[in-house]
């Protein structure tokens, strides 16, 4: 994913993990569901070039 130019979301998920991490004992478990997410955007970023082709090819095969 570094050499897609996603590091900054690794970076950002681990700062929202430390956030989870203190907020569970708070009963904050949204946060878990939104970190979640975050975490496959991160992995999809690895094949990010691939899904947007795949996508625009839905969007012209749609129109």
């Amino acid at each position: 994913c570094e050499q897609r130019g996603c590091f900054h979301r690794l970076h950002i998920m681990s700062l929202l993990w430390l956030q989870v991490s203190a907020c569970e004992q708070r009963g904050c478990l949204h946060l878990l569901h939104i970190m979640s997410l975050l975490w496959l955007q991160v992995c999809v970023c690895e094949h990010g070039v691939l899904l947007a082709a795949h996508r625009g090819a839905d969007e012209a095969g749609g129109i």
